[in-house]
């Protein structure tokens, strides 16, 4: 697996978390070379999560009032779709994911007040805020992310023109204009190229405890069979 600071057209395919960098991690599939290509966020985007407590309530709760991992507390607005309008918020901007929901009980924000937004894996987050699709083609130049929709077949595009003219095709839909545009783009996602990805694939069995399953990260149960 290659790092490189440019990226040519290549598929979107996987994003973690890399601790030890503490940045959100882009795994590219480049078709050409079949070989990974990484993208380490150059953007210095943060995790965070929101509260409906103000900024200085939340400074003084027990647990929260002198934290390092704490960047800055800012007041802010969202849509709250249920109440069909923007409610004011605080956004809790922090250094590391794990200070809002890690496993170290009492450490996490969200152990100390109500917070929203605390349980999103800080990279399908990542993914949100900066609009990236699995699946779509990207390339990487100078630290910036650009998406290169490569052209779908023919008979694809044709048949989406025709459901697209059908009158019927959003009949009932509150707004059919939104509908078909939502359409169009997961048509055009899902007939993205699909790269020929070396892989493999194998299972692996294991002794387990009674009504207990082994836990993989451990790696501690006597492997029985495996299986390609």
């Amino acid at each position: 697996m290659s790092r490189v600071a440019d990226i040519p057209t290549s598929m979107l395919i996987s994003a973690v978390y890399d601790g030890p960098k503490r940045k959100a991690a882009l795994k590219f599939y480049n078709g050409k070379t079949h070989q990974l290509e990484t993208y380490h966020d150059e953007t210095g985007h943060l995790p965070y999560c929101y509260s409906r407590l103000s900024p200085q309530e939340i400074r003084e709760q027990p647990g929260l009032d002198d934290r390092d991992d704490i960047k800055e507390i800012l007041p802010t607005k969202i849509r709250d779709n249920l109440a069909d309008g923007e409610v004011e918020v605080s956004k809790i901007v922090v250094t590391d994911p794990l200070a809002i929901g890690g496993t170290q009980s009492g450490r996490s924000i969200r152990d100390h007040i109500q917070t929203w937004e605390s349980d999103i894996k800080y990279y399908e987050n990542y993914l949100y805020d900066k609009r990236l699709v699995m699946g779509r083609y990207y390339s990487v130049s100078g630290g910036n992310i650009s998406e290169e929709s490569l052209p779908i077949p023919e008979a694809v595009r044709a048949a989406l023109k025709s459901l697209l003219l059908d009158r019927e095709t959003g009949k009932g839909m509150p707004d059919p204009d939104e509908y078909q545009r939502y359409v169009t783009e997961w048509a055009e996602t899902l007939n993205q190229p699909i790269p020929q990805i070396r892989r493999i694939s194998f299972d692996i069995e294991v002794d387990s405890e009674k009504n207990r399953i082994p836990d993989p990260h451990l790696a501690e149960r006597r492997v029985t069979a495996v299986g390609r």
